[in-house]
């Protein structure tokens, strides 16, 4: 009975343990998370050596030419597939700590309920997506790349590994 007890707190630690990832441009450090074989930036990347960019509480908003430059080395802008193949739930938003911020267009500045974040996907327009995610809905939607949103980044892996469960 002692050896399962400790064999739980053992996966328990391991299911539930954060990892870090420390950019090398601006030592800033980002905690992140597996999603199935997948490794998650669980922060708005917040990288500002691309020229001017706007500033919304806890991320920096890059333009779609700024967004598909701003992944650290290693990492890149998640395609529209990796979004939609997340299970949506409050255990994505909880696990991505996704929340609202201002979207900045060159038509105005414009506060949402959702989380906005660009995708490395193209529509036909040719466009750019984003991926809109509030804790009711999760949608798709075509924008001008001049506007500015927000940037999560992925880095693939043949193996899931620490932080199945996200950051507590």
């Amino acid at each position: 009975m002692k050896n399962i007890i400790i064999l739980m707190a053992l996966l328990n630690i391991a299911v539930f343990a954060q990892d870090a990832f420390t950019d090398k441009r601006d030592g800033k450090t980002y905690e992140t998370v597996y999603i199935g074989k997948t490794l998650w930036m669980a922060e708005n990347l917040m990288y500002k050596g691309l020229g001017k960019s706007a500033e919304s509480g806890n991320a920096q908003l890059y333009t779609w030419e700024q967004a598909k430059k701003a992944c650290p080395q290693g990492w890149k802008l998640p395609t529209l597939e990796y979004w939609e193949n997340l299970k949506f739930g409050q255990q994505m938003i909880d696990d991505l700590r996704l929340d609202p911020i201002t979207i900045h267009s060159e038509y105005a500045n414009l506060v949402s309920p959702a989380a906005h974040f660009w995708t490395s996907t193209l529509d036909t327009g040719p466009m750019p997506y984003a991926i809109q995610i509030t804790d009711m809905w999760k949608a798709t939607q075509a924008y001008s790349g001049k506007t500015s949103l927000a940037v999560r980044c992925v880095k693939s892996s043949t193996t899931p590994m620490k932080g199945l469960m996200g950051p507590k």
